[in-house]
């Protein structure tokens, strides 16, 4: 099971309380991985995007 799908299972699982203690230190962090991910999209992209000629 990868770690985002753990997160989101613990996060489901907790009472409604602790849900909003923990909401404000999920944002920076799933932040993180959307930049690191997009990143990692990004080089094929524009790799076949300049391949292409456009």
């Amino acid at each position: 099971m990868s770690t985002a799908a753990v997160v989101t299972l613990l996060f489901w699982a907790a009472r409604p309380g602790t849900r909003r203690a923990m909401r404000p230190q999920l944002r920076p962090a799933g932040r993180s991985a959307l930049w690191y991910f997009g990143a990692w999209a990004l080089v094929p992209i524009l790799f076949t995007a300049a391949g292409q000629g456009g």
